[in-house]
């Protein structure tokens, strides 16, 4: 008689063929196949939502053995999907990465997974992995270096950049919970990441800091320690800041922010600003303040190329003889269109057809409307298409036989929602 049987064999299953006889003879086992033996590189880990996470799955065959491995998941719940890499394991392959990718609506928690290694004879090896969801929460962290305040001087700005994770994507407010005395601190419209300081004429000199707290529905807050440094204004130097903080430009071009000197001491120099460290893309243009000037107007300039976002422009004021001060400003570029065209040379009843460029900027896709400005009766311009999605529009312009010589000038006025109009000048010469 023969019985197919499954036992345990250490932590591996075996299979084995007890042959025997009818009237009561002892069967005898044939020798047990072990089944395929898997191992995971850790027993868990822990993810945000709306992210993943990887680990390596390693198997073992029995000796002898080289069939096709198939790896699954078992107990996965909604908004987890698991991936394997490879899903189906050769002879020759003993390893593979699973990816847990977590959705942004899944349900916080700890999550038993079990990660499963079948073979071609349907036998399985079993690995338990723990995945730990995390509940929405917010951070915060600070930008643009140190911060020094003049005793009695000008308000300066910190900037702190609030960093959400899993989910969290709520309206988020700010306020201070401490400051020094003497020491005024203060959010902008209490939703922005931008804290003024400002130390009277009592706030004692040193290193000291303010907490502030930004909060959210449903989600913890989160308390950070600001430091920052009170300095005399008797001291001999100078002190320079941004009052206004931010600035606004459009990608590929540039923009000014008031800057303001305090002077300290006897110190009466004029004072350098350059660019001490920027996003790829940003670049400060060199200005001096001079020594009869308390206030300068700061040019940033964005190349055409960067994304529309945030980013925090670090200016270092230099002065002969005196320590470096520096100070943030935050920049917020934005998506924005120009229009591209060549001059015109254009004979007496002629028609000439050029192809115009749609400069598109920080991923700016908006449909653009073309029309003209200022054109003289003798001209006449069409596009085709008036109105694009794309980066090419052909315009045909044409002279009456009536024209007179000389050069003149008519403007291209392109539009889109939301976006102010943008003005292009095209000069036409019409010869004698």
């Amino acid at each position: 008689m023969r019985v197919s049987v499954q036992f345990a064999v250490g932590s591996a299953l075996a299979i084995g063929t007890f042959i025997g006889c009818a009237g009561g003879e002892s069967p005898t086992p044939t020798a047990a196949r072990a089944a395929v033996s898997m191992s995971v590189a850790e027993a868990g880990a822990v993810v945000a939502r709306g992210q993943s996470r990887s680990t390596t799955i390693a198997i073992a065959r029995p000796p002898g053995a080289g069939g096709v491995v198939i790896l699954s998941a078992d107990s996965v719940p909604t908004g987890v999907t698991v991936t394997f890499l490879p899903k189906r394991l050769e002879a020759h392959e003993t390893s593979s990465t699973a990816t847990m990718l977590v959705d942004i609506a899944a349900a916080p928690g700890d999550i038993a997974i079990t990660f499963r290694a079948t073979d071609a004879e349907q036998v399985s090896a079993t690995s338990a992995f723990v995945l730990s969801i995390l509940p929405p929460t917010i951070a915060l962290t600070q930008d643009g270096g140190a911060i020094t305040a003049v005793r009695g001087g000008l308000t300066v700005n910190a900037f702190l950049r609030l960093v959400r994770y899993s989910g969290a994507n709520g309206p988020v407010t700010f306020r201070v919970d401490s400051a020094p005395p003497g020491v005024v601190a203060t959010f902008a419209q209490g939703t922005s990441g931008v804290v003024s300081i400002a130390a009277s004429a009592s706030a004692a000199l040193g290193s000291m800091s303010v907490k502030v707290r930004a909060s959210m529905p449903g989600v913890p807050d989160v308390v950070f320690t600001l430091p920052f440094s009170v300095i005399s204004a008797d001291a001999s130097g100078f002190e320079v800041s941004a009052p206004t903080s931010t600035l606004t430009v459009e990608a590929g071009k540039s923009a000014t922010i008031p800057v303001s000197l305090q002077r300290l001491g006897d110190f009466q120099g004029a004072v350098s600003l350059v660019q001490d460290s920027a996003y790829g893309g940003l670049r400060v243009t060199e200005t001096v303040i001079a020594s009869n000037a308390s206030t300068t107007a700061l040019r940033i300039s964005s190349a055409l190329e960067v994304l529309s976002g945030e980013y925090i422009v670090r200016v270092r004021g230099s002065a002969s003889g005196m320590p470096d001060r520096a100070f943030s400003v935050r920049v917020i570029v934005t998506p924005g269109f120009s229009v591209a065209v060549s001059p015109y040379d254009l004979p007496r009843g002629g028609v000439s057809s050029r192809a115009l460029t749609i400069v598109r900027s920080a991923g700016f896709t908006g449909a653009v409307t073309l029309s003209v400005e200022s054109m003289p009766k003798y001209l006449t311009a069409t596009f085709n298409p008036n109105t694009t999605t794309g980066t090419i529009v052909g315009m045909v312009l044409e002279a009456s036989q009536t024209a007179p010589a000389g050069a003149v000038e008519f403007d291209i006025i392109a539009s889109a929602a939301g976006y102010p109009d943008q003005r292009t000048t095209v000069r036409v010469v019409i010869p004698p």
